[in-house]
């Protein structure tokens, strides 16, 4: 009898072809008679399909999805709620080679909530400054160090005959593109979006002055490509991989995407950095953002011991370097240190320089909340021309309302 495997999956190429690819040799491999679905959605989509309206069941309970890309900023809501299986059992009886030493630990902490373990990293790689280096060679300029150097930066590389822009953002509301920018700009500048009891925290210095630069930057249509609003971080890479743009801060993978990805204008031409500082006393240098995607397996799935075999095989050496020769980050060591993947991506040997100054977002289950808050703000302060303060007070006191329902 023919089995069903489907398989929910955040909607990026490089992502949906190395799964049709793991997929086949899977089938391959083990000799099976399987129906394959891959449901590629867009993130808000996505989010949807997992978790359902208020008060009905979503894809990770009713029995739809048989693997799910889950990113670490979901975790904890479905730890809470009883999301997703634990894998710890699967993994004891048929185990993942090498699990976890032939990884970094900074990609084995999220998914262990206790005992449990809620996922196998997929795809990583931290955000950092993607730049074309031949235009910066042309126009003379030094890589910026600071924030205020890199808009001034990206005045002096945008072009409106060729089209192209020195900087973008992506603002796109899905709870997450200008949540993570709020969070580097604020921490850049020595501060933080929670305190030491865990508390929200925004009504401060950093806070303002991260704010204030998201407005002036967004705003400038001589550096930023105007449009924010419709862009998400996929679109931003793949202005950036057209030639449209000339540097942005962004996720480590899209620099790999523009090395692999088939029509790819910028091949050969692409460089990263670690990303700026606030500047001024005490900013810390290099800050970046450690977000991951791991493959889970929902606490409904039908075909849960299949499913795991499935993980499994993507966690193989061979397919997580597939996976990175298709455009995505594999999250092995091994792959970081393969000299085919590193001659054909020469950016891999940064990896371990990214990881040492990247951050993880606070394990709460009112994250995704609390980023929507942060969100509302800083769409606020591009579209209005409300005081700072009063855009910074308004998100504190929204942030302390939704923990106080605790």
């Amino acid at each position: 009898m023919t089995k069903t495997l489907t398989v929910a999956v955040r909607k990026f190429e490089p992502f949906e072809r190395s799964l049709r690819e793991q997929l086949e040799d899977f089938i391959t491999v083990e000799g099976l008679d399987l129906d394959v679905r891959l449901e590629p959605m867009e993130l808000n989509d996505l989010e949807h399909a997992y978790f359902g309206a208020s008060g009905e069941p979503g894809g990770l309970v009713d029995g739809h999805f048989d693997v799910a890309m889950v990113v670490t900023d979901w975790l904890a809501q479905c730890g809470r709620d009883g999301l997703l299986t634990d894998l710890r059992p699967l993994q004891k009886a048929l185990p993942i080679a090498d699990y976890p030493a032939g990884w970094s630990p900074s990609l084995t902490r999220a998914q262990e909530l206790g005992d449990e373990l809620y996922g196998v990293p997929y795809h990583d790689g931290p955000e950092c400054l993607i730049y074309r280096k031949d235009l910066f060679e042309q126009a003379g300029l030094a890589l910026p160090e600071t924030w205020q150097a890199f808009h001034e930066a990206a005045g002096v590389l945008t072009d409106p005959a060729a089209d192209r822009h020195g900087t973008v953002l992506a603002a796109f509301a899905d709870g997450h593109n200008t949540f993570y920018d709020f969070c580097l700009y604020v921490w850049s500048r020595g501060g933080e979006i929670v305190d030491e009891q865990g508390r929200p925290t925004l009504d401060h210095v950093a806070a303002r002055k991260a704010l204030a630069y998201y407005r002036e930057l967004v705003r400038d249509a001589g550096a930023c490509r105007p449009g924010a609003r419709e862009i998400d971080s996929v679109k931003a890479g793949e202005l950036f991989m057209a030639g449209k743009v000339a540097m942005m801060a962004n996720w480590f993978g899209f620099a790999a995407a523009c090395e692999t990805v088939e029509g790819s204008a910028v091949k050969g031409k692409v460089a990263l950095a670690p990303l700026p500082s606030g500047g001024g006393a005490g900013a810390p240098a290099g800050v970046s953002l450690n977000v991951y995607w791991m493959l889970s397996i929902p606490a409904g799935a039908r075909e849960p011991e299949l499913a795991w075999r499935f993980i499994r095989h993507c966690a193989s050496a061979e397919m997580d370097k597939r996976l990175t020769l298709n455009g995505a980050v594999g999250c092995r060591v091994s792959t970081w240190q393969d000299p085919q993947v590193n001659a054909e991506i020469p950016f891999f040997a940064e990896l371990p320089r990214l990881h040492e100054h990247a951050r993880t977002m606070p394990l709460e289950t009112r994250l995704p909340r609390y980023a929507r808050v942060i969100e509302e703000a800083v769409l606020r302060a591009a579209d209005t021309e409300d005081a700072i303060d009063a855009v910074v007070a308004d998100a504190q006191r929204a942030a302390d309302e939704l923990w106080s329902e605790a």
